[in-house]
């Protein structure tokens, strides 16, 4: 997936690139919506643009189990959480600024784009590559979600990964993710943790053995070590300077 992202990065020549998966379905308008944004942005603050996912239906106890080990957080729609999980934006009124977009539907002006590295050593699907990318340009620039922008996922079995496959990358995936992006301190490696577990837990508790052995591959993954001189690259952030608020257009 971020081979992708940066395939069409190099091949697109528009001033503003879209990213859909295969599996959405927009309401009509959606394009317009997005374009308004970057139209009455007349300093050309707004990096990024996504819209917002109708229709999520969560099983019954599922929600309260995703706060409980910090998957989501209702409070904080369009934030990054402290183990780097992104909080999807639900319920908005108005155009709000946003520290990450889903990569289902995100879209960037190409100037913003261009100036954040895509993760090159990622394989296949590559979990999390949507957060990575879209946490970077924020830190430059302004991300943005509309409500004007509304659009359904129907997720398609047959474009996803095989249970085991999903289980793995959804935990060693999304640890190169926060290694690479956030703080890492007690707090933040606790959060972290905690996240693993929750993950093991749910898919159990589903009944989803694959995925979670999948899980549990991606844990031991991490405690070994695995990656060596990769991983140790990985903590090197961007000078966090660069990367403030004071830096950004329009802060």
């Amino acid at each position: 997936m971020a081979r992708s992202r940066r395939a069409g990065r190099e091949q697109s020549s528009g001033d503003v690139i879209l990213f859909l998966d295969d599996d959405v379905l927009l309401d009509e308008g959606y394009i317009e919506a997005i374009m308004a944004v970057y139209e009455s942005d007349g300093e050309g603050h707004v990096g990024g643009c996504t819209g917002v996912l109708q229709g999520i239906r969560y099983r019954r106890l599922q929600m309260p189990l995703l706060r409980f080990f910090g998957m989501d957080a209702p409070k904080r729609e369009g934030q990054i959480l402290k183990n780097f999980i992104g909080v999807l934006v639900r319920n908005i009124d108005q155009p709000t600024e946003v520290q990450w977009l889903a990569g289902c539907n995100m879209s960037y002006r190409r100037e913003a784009l261009a100036s954040v590295e895509i993760p090159n050593d990622l394989e296949g699907y590559s979990a999390g590559e949507d957060r990575a990318i879209s946490y970077q340009v924020g830190r430059r620039w302004r991300l943005m979600a509309t409500p004007d922008a509304r659009l359904v996922h129907r997720k398609i079995a047959t474009s996803r990964l095989a249970r085991g496959d999903w289980g793995f990358q959804e935990v060693y995936y999304n640890y190169l993710h926060f290694r690479r992006n956030m703080p890492q301190d007690l707090s933040h490696r606790a959060a972290f943790a905690w996240l693993c577990a929750g993950y093991v837990v749910i898919n159990l508790l589903r009944r989803d053995w694959r995925r979670a052995a999948g899980n549990l591959r991606g844990i031991g993954r991490i405690l070994s070590g695995a990656g060596g001189k990769r991983d140790a690259q990985s903590n090197c952030r961007p000078d966090e300077t660069a990367y403030s608020n004071e830096n950004r257009p329009g802060h």
